[in-house]
Order: C-alpha cells, then sequence, then structure tokens
C-alpha cells in the first residue's frame, strides 16, 4: 500500500467512523485532543503545537509514520493543519 493509499484510507475512516474529540487540555502553545472510537474501546491522543497538528499515539502512525484517521478527524473538527500535509509539494 502507498502512502497515497494509506492517506486516502484514513480519509475515508475518518469521514465514515463515528469518532469523537474531545479537548483535553493545553500547556502554553500546546493542545492535546483524545479522539474515541465509535464502540468507546481504543482512546488516542493527538498533540497540536501552534495551531498545527503534530502527532497521534496510535500504532498507524507511531509505528507507519503516517497521516491517521484520528488527526484527520481533529483538522475536520477543528478547522486545523496536519504538519506532515504542510511539507507536501504538489
Amino acid at each position: 500500500m502507498t502512502n497515497t493509499d494509506m492517506l486516502i484510507n484514513s480519509l475515508d475512516r475518518a469521514m465514515m467512523e463515528s469518532l469523537k474529540v474531545f479537548r483535553q487540555g493545553s500547556v502554553g502553545s500546546e493542545q492535546n485532543f483524545v479522539v474515541v472510537n465509535h464502540e468507546n474501546q481504543d482512546a488516542y491522543e493527538v498533540v497540536v503545537d501552534n495551531g498545527i497538528i503534530q502527532k497521534c499515539t496510535c500504532p498507524h502512525s507511531t509505528h507507519r509514520k503516517a497521516v491517521c484517521k484520528h488527526m484527520l478527524k481533529v483538522s475536520m473538527k477543528m478547522k486545523m493543519d496536519i504538519e506532515q500535509l504542510k511539507r507536501v509539494e504538489f
């Protein structure tokens, strides 16, 4: 699976799945959000710095260094950019 395929898959899942986004708190320029899946079984932390999404604690993002559905969901809900996508040249 290519990086583009993974991104499209994550975007599809972020839009289709019932993910809940909660603001956890902030320290300085860093904000943290918790994204809970539709079954309320898994929750992952999305870290934002200066209004730009930096990382997620889910395995997809941590191990593959990929943009995950949790980062995309926070991006959609909070109208924030994702650092990895800002570096992509079109």
